[in-house]
């Protein structure tokens, strides 16, 4: 009768029929399993966890009540906890996709990627047809560094769960960091057809579509995705990108000030401001949003060779060569910086 009550929604019933029925046999562990879990789905998380340790108690091997008791504490912030009681679910039952997938994600927000990707790939061994995990593994392997297999998960999220907005993001945004702009496009319009007022996926379609050079379609995503959350830091940001390469420079100004008002430590942001700072011919201020960039991100390279270029105009040539010097350094394989170092070290010897 609570499992039928909870299948149907009524949840106050269920907890009703299955505490009557501990009230007849208290040491009944499938009921105090049921009961964690209509106390979980009631958000009463601390209720759900005392019934589901009990359940527990009663009988050690009970795969589900493990699980769940992990569900219950990672719902909580207890990573360690969850991990425990998934690993143990996965001891007792090893072919439970679930299992294997809530683990992953679990060790992924540990920070233990190939943990992580080792029990997304069990999940996936499991149930090949589980978009969830793929979509999970896609994300580890980008956080490797891993884009083609990435790229080759998340399709397979889409194919599995083509009205998963999220997956289509994510693979966009692989693709464009692979320099594949139009698949990348492709896929942020699939996610706003998907879910019109994303603002994720406006503001990343602004960008694919600014690493595109199409400024005039950049601009309008970017507006829309700020329109849908206007406290999106990185959005105000962006359009200020769009608007800078249009030439527009007190826009772009405008929008990397906003950017920094809402988040007072994006390093980006004011290295952005700084450059366009340095363009109006704004010197000193430029000078002091490198420097604030550089603080908030020690090894930021582009802030570095940005500071020199104002430092350099401003006749300051030792510093700045000390500032490409560093730009070189932290980048090496950028021509750019390394040619600004070595030609005003040749001029700093005549």
């Amino acid at each position: 009768m609570g499992n039928a009550l909870q299948r149907k929604g009524d949840l106050d019933g269920a907890v009703t029929e299955f505490r009557e029925m501990l009230r007849l046999k208290p040491d009944y562990a499938e009921a105090h399993h049921n009961l964690g879990k209509a106390l979980y789905d009631k958000s009463d998380h601390d209720g759900a966890m005392a019934e589901l340790r009990e359940a527990i108690r009663l009988k050690p091997d009970y795969a589900h009540a493990h699980y769940n008791l992990g569900v219950a504490l990672y719902g909580k912030g207890n990573l360690d906890g969850a991990i425990a009681e998934w690993r143990e679910a996965v001891r007792l039952k090893r072919d439970d996709a679930l299992a294997h997938n809530s683990l992953g994600k679990a060790l992924y927000d540990k920070g233990d990627h190939d943990g992580a990707i080792a029990e997304y790939r069990a999940a996936i061994r499991l149930k090949p047809e589980y978009a969830d995990a793929h979509y999970n593994l896609g994300k580890a392997l980008g956080e490797k560094g891993d884009l083609d297999g990435a790229i080759a998960e998340w399709r397979e999220a889409v194919r599995l769960k083509p009205d998963d907005a999220g997956a289509h993001i994510n693979l966009g945004n692989v693709l464009d960091e692979k320099g594949d702009v139009d698949g990348a496009i492709a896929e942020h319009r699939t996610a706003i057809r998907l879910n019109p007022n994303d603002a994720v996926a406006h503001n990343n379609l602004g960008n694919a579509q600014l690493h595109k050079g199409d400024l005039d379609g950049a601009i309008p995503e970017h507006r829309t995705a700020i329109r849908l959350n206007p406290n999106d830091a990185v959005a105000h940001s962006n359009l200020g990108s769009a608007l800078f390469h249009k030439g527009d420079l007190d826009g772009a100004i405008a929008e990397y000030r906003a950017a920094i008002q809402l988040k007072p430590d994006y390093a980006e942001a004011h290295y952005n401001l700084g450059e366009a700072l340095r363009v109006k011919g704004d010197l000193d201020v430029a000078i002091a949003k490198y420097r604030e960039a550089i603080r908030l991100k020690p090894d930021y390279a582009a802030a570095h060779r940005g500071l020199g270029l104002v430092l350099e105009v401003k006749g300051e040539k030792q510093a700045a060569l000390a500032e490409y010097r560093k730009a070189s350094e932290l980048d090496p394989g950028n021509k750019q910086f390394r040619a600004s170092y070595e030609r005003l070290s040749k001029e700093s010897k005549k």
